[in-house]
């Protein structure tokens, strides 16, 4: 049983790791399509990852 458990939990990582990949090496690109200077743009990244942070984690704070 326990082995079902962490073959879904590993296929889970393996599936965050491809996106957060793919989301890291496109960032580079939407950066230079937009035009807001260093502070803006650290801004709203920060916003961004906060807001996912709070959906991903909100059971846990709540």
């Amino acid at each position: 049983m326990t082995d079902l458990l962490d073959n879904s939990y590993h296929k889970k990582g393996i599936i965050a790791v491809i996106v957060a990949a793919l989301l890291w090496s496109t960032g580079g690109l939407f950066i230079k399509l937009i035009s807001l200077n260093s502070l803006q743009l650290s801004f709203f990244r920060s916003l961004f990852a906060g807001l996912v942070i709070l959906a991903l984690f909100r059971k846990d704070m709540f």
